[in-house]
């Protein structure tokens, strides 16, 4: 079932909105609202239809790894020989990296990672392959017809409850855009609480969960931060 198109998203914020004929809301207007909801949504929550995985060379010349350009958060780390072994990374704060990564220098098999000024580096450094999962940066719309890769289609209604409350709201209905913003607001509930459940449920069954609460908590104080 493909995600939904801006087009799409339109036609349904103009059925909320009973406006058919761009006489309130100009298409420039709700489009923009419209990547304004997107973004919003996505950064609420570290939701799994935002993660995904990428692989990396690691070299001796630099600790610092390579991201992709979808790139917004580490969730995990390993490091590989490029053969047959795999080990897992440890995050470590800033002033527990300074004092491993007292000499850049420091070749050998890597056990650390950090994140740092947008970038990630391991620790000590190693020829082999860097395998990260992550939080992917919500993209923009470039057309009308291409799907939605951000906001799953059981869940575009809240992109187009979020932009219906923002036009309500440009238009002074306030009354209008109060309910809106609630149901924007009761149906994120929801759906944070079906992603923990599926996380969660998913951790246990790799015997993982006290991994998997380690994650959450740690992501839940950066976005305070």
């Amino acid at each position: 079932m493909a995600n939904k198109t801006r087009s799409e998203y339109r036609q349904a914020i103009r059925d909320n909105l009973d406006d058919q004929s761009e006489k309130t809301w100009s298409n420039t207007y709700l489009n923009t609202k419209i990547e304004e909801a997107r973004q919003d949504i996505a950064n609420r929550y570290f939701y799994s239809f935002l993660e995904d995985t990428y692989t990396t060379s690691t070299t001796t010349a630099t600790n610092v790894v390579n991201k992709p350009s979808d790139f917004n958060k580490l969730l995990s780390a390993a490091w590989s020989d490029g053969t047959s072994y795999t080990r897992p990374l440890s995050f470590v704060l800033d002033e527990k990296w300074e004092q491993l990564n007292y000499t850049s220098a420091t070749i050998g098999t890597p056990y650390a990672y950090n994140v740092y000024g947008g970038q990630i580096r391991i620790y000590p450094r190693a020829v082999g392959v860097f395998k990260g999962k992550y939080k992917k940066e919500p993209t923009n719309f470039t057309d009308d017809a291409t799907p939605d890769n951000v906001i799953p289609k059981r869940w575009a209604h809240i992109v187009e409850d979020w932009v219906t409350a923002a036009a309500w709201e440009k238009d002074e209905e306030f009354g209008n855009a109060n309910q809106y913003w609630q149901k924007v607001e009761a149906k994120i509930r929801i759906m944070k609480q079906e992603e923990g459940e599926k996380q969660m449920s998913e951790a246990i069954q790799q015997g993982e969960t006290d991994e998997f609460l380690d994650e959450a908590n740690r992501f839940r104080i950066s976005d305070l931060t």
